[in-house]
Order: C-alpha cells, then structure tokens, then sequence
C-alpha cells in the first residue's frame, strides 16, 4: 500500500517539474518572433536597394529624351515641304505669267490664258484694245455705241412702229430715243452693257459730272423711212 502511494506521488510531481520547465520554450518563441521581425526588416532593406539602382539608372532613360536628332530630322523635313511648295507654288505663277501669247496689247494683264484690260483701262464696246479710262475716253465710248445702235434701229417701212427706248446710263442722262418696235431690245442691250462695264464700274459721274435734259413727252412715228421722236 505504501508503495502505491509513492508511486501516485512521483506521477504527480513530474507534471509539476514539466510545467515549471516551460518558461524557457516561450522564451524561445519570442525570441524567434524578434529573429523573424528583424529578418524581415533585413529583407525590406534589401529590397530598396534595386529601387535605388532603379533611380540611379536614370542616364540611359535621360539620352533618348535629350537626343533631339529625331525632332531636327522631322524640322528639316517640314523645312523641305514648305520650300517644295513654295516652289511649286512659284512655279505655278511662273506658269500663269507666261501663259498669255505674246506680244502683250498695251493696258493689258495676263488672266489664265487671255490677256485683259488692268486696272485704269477698259474696252469700248464692240472693240478689242484697252484705252484709258479718262473722262474724254469713256464718254466718247458711251455715246459712240450708242449712237450706232439706235441708228441700227431707227429704219422703217410706212405704217412701223416706233417706240421711245429710255438710253439714260450711270453716265449721263437721256430723254431716249425713237427706234422700231421689233429692234428696240437691240438698242437695250448695248445700253445695259455700257452701264455695267463703262458708266458704273469706272464712276463715270462721278469722275465726269452727271446731267439729264429736260424731256418733252414723245409721239414716236415713222417718218420718211425713219423712226423720230416728235414731241
């Protein structure tokens, strides 16, 4: 019996002894938990390392972009462009200048392919050379083809009709002129033309003066082969 008792004793104490026993693997543990944080830390460290040589490593980056030979490669190429077409460009003018035949009227610039009346010249109508657009020239013009086609007109057989056309213009005014019915419009024509090409385009009134006639009213009749106004 006393034998059993010792022996229920001794069981009892070794789990004291192990418990009492236990500090020193704690102890461990921790120590190992340090071990492993400054392990990590080391690793961190480390690590920055290539992030250091990365930023370093910053000349290769810094020659492409201060190598500016691309750039002045594509300047002298625009360069090239724009001094191409300037010259095509001249080369068209060129083209344009001489394109006119020779000799070259007098008055006159070259437009396209034809040769036409600068600036201070025109034509007169129905003819083909320029002349100065002075007061005398351009009123001589005006009554000139005027006065030949409402002669063109005025002929007719007994019994015709006749009628009063208005040839007032930009340039002067008119109490019109007594032609045949059927060849009024060619009287008409010539008028409209001479105030859009002569009498406004070139201020005839206002460069020459300006005057209207009084009019009396007209009683148009064929009169011995012959339009008249007869008032």
């Amino acid at each position: 019996m006393q034998f059993f008792r010792l022996a229920f004793f001794a069981a009892a104490v070794v789990p004291l002894v192990s418990s009492c026993s236990d500090p020193a693997p704690a102890t461990t543990a921790a120590t190992a938990d340090v071990a492993a944080d400054s392990t990590a830390d080391a690793a961190v460290t480390d690590t920055a390392k290539p992030d250091a040589a990365t930023a370093d490593a910053s000349a290769p980056d810094a020659a492409p972009v201060d190598a500016t030979s691309p750039d002045a490669a594509l300047a002298d190429q625009t360069q090239a462009d724009a001094t191409a077409t300037d010259s095509q460009d001249g080369a068209a003018l060129a083209d344009a200048a001489g394109s006119c035949p020779a000799p070259q009227p007098p008055g006159t610039v070259c437009q396209g392919t034809v040769w036409v009346c600068g600036p201070g010249f025109f034509k007169p109508y129905g003819v083909a050379s320029c002349v100065e657009a002075t007061c005398d020239n351009l009123q001589a013009a005006v009554s000139t083809a005027i006065e030949a086609a409402t002669g063109a007109a005025q002929s007719c057989a007994a019994g015709e009709e006749c009628v009063v056309v208005p040839t007032s213009t930009a340039c002067q005014g008119s109490c019109g002129v007594a032609v045949a019915a059927d060849r009024q419009n060619d009287v008409l024509k010539v008028v409209g033309w001479l105030d859009d090409n002569i009498c406004k385009p070139f201020d005839y009134a206002q460069k020459c003066g300006y005057s209207t006639p009084k009019c009396m009213a007209p009683n148009p009749i064929c009169k011995a082969g012959v339009c008249a106004y007869m008032p």
